[in-house]
């Protein structure tokens, strides 16, 4: 086959596309040399911003540096007991004596310096760590708490620790007032006054019963169908002077209470703990050397439902409300409660002239129990110095 023939105007057509083409690679090619691209600053962007990502495998969501929250660092929180665990899973002891708590590292690459202990309540006790993998827990109040062991990569271990306490324990310096003679119904005022006088407030029954108890009487109708009056929660009913009176209930005392102290301008606090049991109040009061009020039946007689009457001025702190049947428990009884042991509870009683009473034990929770777990306790501690209670100034009226 013959080749293909050019004619002179086709071969300078090509000359000229080839030089233009060479012309343009030489362009190139010094503009390549002279202003040569810069890629490697925007490889370097790219990785700072990878780098400010955080992958939050919780939500599977990413958010950078600036909004990590504290659930993040929670979530990255881990354990591994093949790793990193307390020799024990669970400590116990009695309150005020200290348990040694160890921790166990099974892995080399865990330095026991950066392992940071704390407990779940610092009120519970002081822990003082003796070295990166021992610490010991002295323990001031009875309940369960946890004792963390953590890395700042998130590897944790926790272990439980109850603090009991102990098989008896007695409070023996609480004053003792009688209310036999002059206050036949103020079981409920002499126990608050022997409270207050343990918390080092100098008062007397008669200032407590005219200053700051608010007593109330029952009365007849303005119909004459039935008899009206505040229920026992909201106001003593009679007098504590009288014999033919009934009596009242911890929001009543602990109103009482706080009205001296707002008076006096103390630190304590008085509180209803109505509800509690007898081992809550221990652990909470008792072994603290604080004493508490308690309610039951004098002697520990059988409850009986009695008087009755149409609840009329109901406070806010009453579980009762205007129009609501109240019936009276008779033989309620107020007193102090100072200690425990294995077989007994121990009071000041004012029904008694003697100190300290004790009570079986089950006896008493069953009553305690039949009036409703009725307490109430001082918040705040003995104070340090006495004050002088007096009755209060009434307000000058025009």
């Amino acid at each position: 086959m013959d080749g293909i023939k050019l004619d002179s105007k086709s071969k300078k057509t090509i000359i000229i596309i080839l030089a233009l083409f060479v012309a343009l690679a030489g362009i190139f090619v010094v503009l390549k040399l002279f202003f040569p691209a810069d890629y490697s600053a925007a490889a370097i962007q790219t990785a700072r911003v990878e780098k400010k990502t955080v992958i939050d495998l919780s939500v599977g969501s990413s958010k950078t540096e600036s909004s990590v929250s504290a659930a993040d660092i929670e979530a990255k929180s881990f354990t591994n007991e093949n790793e990193l665990a307390f020799e024990q899973e669970e400590y116990s002891a009695e309150i005020f004596t200290s348990v040694e708590i160890k921790l166990l590292i099974k892995s080399s690459a865990i330095h026991s310096a950066g392992i940071e202990w704390s407990l779940s309540d610092k009120d519970a006790g002081e822990l003082t760590v003796t070295n990166g993998t021992s610490a010991v827990l002295s323990l001031k109040k009875a309940g369960e708490f946890e004792v963390k062991a953590a890395l700042p990569s998130g590897l944790y271990a926790v272990c439980k620790v109850v603090s009991h306490s102990p098989a008896k324990y007695r409070i023996d310096n609480v004053p003792f007032i009688s209310q036999n003679g002059k206050y036949p119904s103020g079981c409920e005022s002499i126990s608050t006054t022997m409270l207050l006088q343990y918390y080092n407030y100098k008062i007397t029954p008669e200032t407590f019963i005219d200053g700051y108890l608010h007593t109330d009487y029952l009365r007849e109708s303005e119909d004459g169908t039935s008899v009206v009056g505040p229920d026992p929660y909201t106001a003593f009913i009679g007098s504590p002077y009288a014999e033919a009176s009934l009596g009242c209930y911890p929001p009543v005392i602990v109103d009482a209470l706080n009205k001296i102290f707002d008076e006096t301008n103390s630190k304590n606090t008085a509180v209803n703990t109505t509800g509690k049991s007898l081992e809550e109040l221990i652990d909470t009061y008792i072994v603290q050397d604080e004493p508490v009020l308690v309610w039951a039946t004098m002697n520990l007689w059988q409850p009986a439902e009695t008087d009755s009457w149409i609840v009329e001025g109901a406070s806010d702190e009453s579980p009762y409300k205007d129009g609501d049947l109240y019936k009276w428990i008779a033989n309620e009884h107020c007193l102090v409660l100072t200690g425990y042991d294995e077989k007994y509870y121990y009071f000041n009683d004012p029904l008694y002239y003697k100190e300290t009473v004790k009570y079986e034990k089950s006896a008493f929770e069953q009553r305690f129990e039949e009036i409703g777990k009725c307490s109430a306790a001082i918040n705040g501690g003995v104070l340090s110095g006495e004050i002088s209670v007096k009755l209060p100034q009434k307000e000058e009226t025009e």
